[in-house]
This record gives C-alpha cells, structure tokens and sequence, in this order.
C-alpha cells in the first residue's frame, strides 16, 4: 500500500475516533439535560483503548514518516 493511502486512512481513523471521545465528554459534561442521563464514560472505555492499542502498536510502528508523524497531533480525552 502507498505511503499516501496509509497516511489517509491513518489521519481518517485517528480524527473519527478523537472526534468521538470529544463527543462523548460533551455529551458526559451536559448529562443533566441529555436525554439519557444513565449513560457512562465507562460504556465506552473497552472500545477507545482497543483502537488507541491498535493506532500506537501498530500504526505508529510504521517505518514511513509520514505515517508517524502525524500521530504528534493525536489527542483524546477518554
């Protein structure tokens, strides 16, 4: 595969998922007024870190600069 497709689907997954964990802090910091207040950081806990586990054992693995570097933007909140 390309360097450059790699990069894509690198900086697609890694947005989805910081995206993601910034949804549900929102979500977490207006819980009295959303419509489901039973809801938990915890409901999603296993979920993050298995794709957190796969982004940094696996994809900043990568040989390819590109590919690494863009890992130095990476954040999450969960």
């Amino acid at each position: 595969m390309s360097v450059t497709i790699l990069y894509n689907i690198v900086s697609f997954y890694v947005v989805a998922v910081s995206k993601f964990c910034e949804t549900i802090v929102e979500y977490m910091a207006n819980i009295s007024s959303s419509p489901d207040p039973n809801i938990r950081i915890e409901y999603f806990h296993g979920e993050v870190c298995s794709a957190w586990e796969i982004f940094f054992n696996v994809w900043l693995g990568s040989k390819e600069a590109k590919v690494v570097s863009h890992f130095g933007t990476l954040h999450c909140h969960i």
